[in-house]
């Protein structure tokens, strides 16, 4: 079971000097919140840009324009709800009014579903060049991709702040700074191994057609993930009246990071080639 910490200065809001010395992820969430919602509300009128090339079209069905356009559709509307969904949660973050060791792991989950909302996006543009630029569709393959390593990495490296908001207890594996440092580099490797691997396997033309039940599949994990990283840092943000409350546990960080890392590759594979 769990163990659960009572966090000095949980209620009356006075926070220790290691605290202060460190990264404070409620400003850097409150920071970030903003910006993720413009990235979700700017997708609003892609969507409307692919119904009305659509209808200008007149796109045949079951041909390849339906599939891609369809792929861009979905994208756009996964990469939205993911962007709110992030953007509520960094809020709920940046209105906390004490730094306690849940907010990193709160932050952690966000982070999670804002990087499946923006890589689903740049997926969207990518399907969107396939079917319009043709062979220029590469540029945004890697783009794509680039975004994919950049968000497990980034994801990831919320651990090396962990220090800064102190855990009573020895036995805690976020305890100094060389530690935390030490389990972000751990964590951002090994969640862009498969990434790269699919990204090799991408450009080597190996990988399945975003279409029908497998765009389906997609879309509905990919939400799924979005609302269980959102809702999940919502609700460790939560803690008694006593002060009590759950600091991130390591097998937290290997499950979040390795289906990030699971889906963003499938979603790499899935883009047309």
């Amino acid at each position: 079971m769990a163990s659960r910490v009572r966090v000095p200065g949980a209620r009356s809001g006075r926070v220790s000097e290691q605290a202060r010395a460190g990264y404070d992820v409620r400003a850097g969430a409150a920071a970030y919140a903003p910006i993720v919602g413009a990235i979700g509300g700017f997708v609003v009128p892609a969507v409307v840009l692919v119904f009305d090339i659509a209808s200008r079209h007149h796109v045949a069905h079951g041909g390849r324009t339906e599939a891609l356009l369809g792929a861009a559709t979905a994208f756009l509307v996964l990469g939205l709800i993911s962007c709110l969904l992030g953007a509520f949660a960094l809020a709920a973050i940046g209105a906390e009014r004490s730094t306690t060791p849940s907010l990193i792991a709160a932050v952690l989950h966000a982070g999670a579903g804002t990087a499946v909302g923006v890589v689903a996006i740049l997926a969207a543009f990518e399907a969107l060049a396939a079917l319009f630029f043709g062979d220029a569709e590469l540029p945004f393959a890697a783009i794509t991709v680039g975004a994919a390593v950049a968000g497990v990495v980034l994801v990831a490296l919320v651990l090396g702040d962990a220090w800064s908001t102190p855990v009573p207890g020895e036995d805690y594996w976020l305890t100094t700074r060389r530690q935390c440092n030490h389990w972000a580099i751990i964590f951002s490797v090994a969640g862009c191994v498969p990434v790269l691997g699919s990204a090799v396997a991408h450009f080597s033309r190996v990988g399945l057609h975003a279409e029908g039940a497998v765009l389906s599949v997609l879309v509905v994990s990919g939400i799924c993930i979005a609302m269980a990283a959102g809702l999940g840092s919502m609700f460790r943000t939560v803690r008694g009246d006593d002060g009590h409350e759950r600091p991130l546990e390591r097998r937290e960080v290997i499950v979040t990071v390795a289906v990030l890392a699971a889906y963003l590759s499938a979603l790499i594979l899935t883009m047309p080639v």
